[in-house]
C-alpha cells in the first residue's frame, strides 16, 4: 500500500491475449480503481478500445472501497474516454477538451455524492 500512496502515476501493461480469450469482457480487461469520495483525485482512462457496448469494454472500472463495478453509464466521459484517434490526431486540443469535459462531469457527480455531507 505504501507504493500507491507515494506515487502520483503508474502504468500497467495489459494482456490483450488474456482479454481476447475471455471474450473481451470488462472484468478481464484493464483494472481501474476509483475512489468516488475523493474529490482531490480524478483518474481518467483514455483508450480507443473502449466500446459503446459496456459488455465489451477493455476497462474494468471498480469502486476502490467496495470493489463493485462502476457502470459504463457513470464512467463514460467522467472516468474513461473512448478516444477517436482521427480527431485526436487532427485536433491539438482534443485531449484538453476531453479532460475538461470529464472534470465537469466528475465535479457534478462528486457534489451529488457529497450533498449534505459537506459543512
Amino acid at each position: 500500500m505504501e507504493f500507491w500512496q507515494a506515487t502520483n502515476s503508474f502504468a500497467i501493461q495489459d494482456d490483450y491475449i488474456y482479454w481476447r480469450d475471455k471474450d473481451f469482457l470488462p472484468d478481464s480487461g484493464k483494472l481501474m480503481l476509483i475512489d468516488r469520495a475523493d474529490g482531490g483525485v480524478h483518474q481518467i482512462f483514455f483508450d480507443d478500445n473502449i466500446d459503446s457496448d459496456p459488455e465489451f469494454s477493455i476497462v474494468d472500472i471498480r469502486d476502490l472501497k467496495s470493489g463493485k463495478n462502476i457502470s459504463y453509464e457513470e464512467a463514460i466521459n467522467t472516468y474513461m474516454v473512448q478516444v477517436d484517434t482521427i480527431k485526436a490526431i487532427l485536433d491539438d486540443d482534443y485531449f484538453i477538451k476531453k479532460v475538461r469535459e470529464c472534470e465537469k462531469n466528475q465535479m457534478k457527480k462528486y457534489l451529488e455524492l457529497t450533498k449534505g455531507k459537506l459543512s
